[in-house]
């Protein structure tokens, strides 16, 4: 079975990153913490001017509005995941399906030059293994 790659160019009908779980926070009002996750049917939809994503509610986003992508690494009993920050608040922690698809979500926001913390820069340094 080939793993999925990202296509470059995106194609205009969008790609579908495989995600097994979405984790979804910030702040209504601006202090009352709200949380929601999906794992049955979430979604990442890419897009060249924009990208959505589906938790509950499916939310659209172009990329300059991403404030930050972080990068959470494998710990005993939890998933690596990578991590969404929007100018909005919104944060998005995402559970890719596959480490290589991971990393190549790294870089592609890499390579849209959007603002990637210290640790999902160290992940994209790191050798592939």
């Amino acid at each position: 079975m080939a793993l999925p790659r990202i296509p470059q160019p995106l194609p205009a009908a969008g790609f579908a990153v495989p995600i097994d779980g979405i984790k979804y926070r910030a702040l209504l009002l601006g202090f009352f913490p709200v949380h929601s996750h999906n794992s049955l049917s979430p979604q990442l939809l890419l897009y060249p001017t924009h990208l959505v994503i589906k938790v509950i509610g499916t939310s659209q986003y172009e990329y300059k509005a991403l404030r930050e992508v972080g990068y959470r690494p494998e710990q005993f009993l939890s998933r690596a995941k990578v991590e969404l920050r929007f100018t909005d608040g919104a944060r998005y922690y995402l559970t890719v399906s596959y480490p290589s698809v991971e990393r190549q979500l790294l870089q592609f926001f890499y390579d849209l030059e959007a603002p990637l913390s210290g640790a999902a820069l160290r992940t994209l340094e790191a050798p592939a293994t």
